[in-house]
């Protein structure tokens, strides 16, 4: 096992103790529900609980957002697209029974590309499904102006600076930064997390 390896484990250790508790606390889900029932049988790239709370994990590591609760966690979505869709509807159910993060209650909140062009002062995270290529500048121009983190789970957003950070976990853990959108967007990550990422 190499350093690198050895250190992206020692960051994200803490991931692995037990498993995100359903919240019995509440009939209705935190998040605004914008979504039609799931049909069919889940995309194979279905974000997955792992997945999820490595990205809450994440947050933890981010020096520039300041612990508050409710912490809005937006997940924009193209609602034509099946597969952004589910992977949003997905990730907001696993954020919505997930444990509280150092900075806060998570609050999950589904964005469709439609309502991009409100407000997003009120947000701190912004997460892009899959599926949102065509759209990653205007998605990415507007998260520079609110100094917003961005995260994916899809690659490609980094590379074509859509997102801040991808992270996946087909083969250990991949973290993956676009070091020039970071700095566009104001982004401070703690110096262990920055050594186990890659940057472009």
């Amino acid at each position: 096992m190499t350093g690198f390896s050895i250190l992206v484990l020692a960051v994200f250790a803490t991931l692995h103790a037990a498993p995100v508790p359903l919240d019995a606390s509440t009939d209705t889900p935190a998040y605004t529900r914008a979504l039609s029932p799931r049909e069919g049988p889940p995309d194979p790239r279905e974000i997955s609980a792992r997945e999820a709370r490595l990205l809450i994990r994440t947050l933890d590591y981010v020096r520039s957002i300041k612990p508050k609760s409710p912490l809005t966690f937006a997940i924009v979505f193209d609602p034509e697209n099946k597969v952004s869709s589910q992977e949003a509807e997905r990730l907001a159910e696993l954020l919505d029974a997930a444990p509280q993060s150092d900075k806060g209650k998570l609050e999950p909140l589904l964005i469709p590309l439609t309502n991009l062009n409100q407000s997003l002062k009120h947000i701190q995270v912004l997460y892009l499904t899959h599926g949102l290529k065509p759209f990653y500048t205007v998605i990415s121009e507007r998260a520079a102006l609110y100094g917003l983190l961005t995260l994916s789970t899809d690659p490609s957003c980094v590379r074509a600076n859509g997102c801040v950070l991808s992270i996946q976990t087909e083969s250990g853990i991949d973290i993956l930064i676009n070091k020039k959108i970071m700095k566009r967007n104001r982004i401070d990550f703690e110096a262990a997390f920055q050594f186990a990422a890659q940057y472009l």
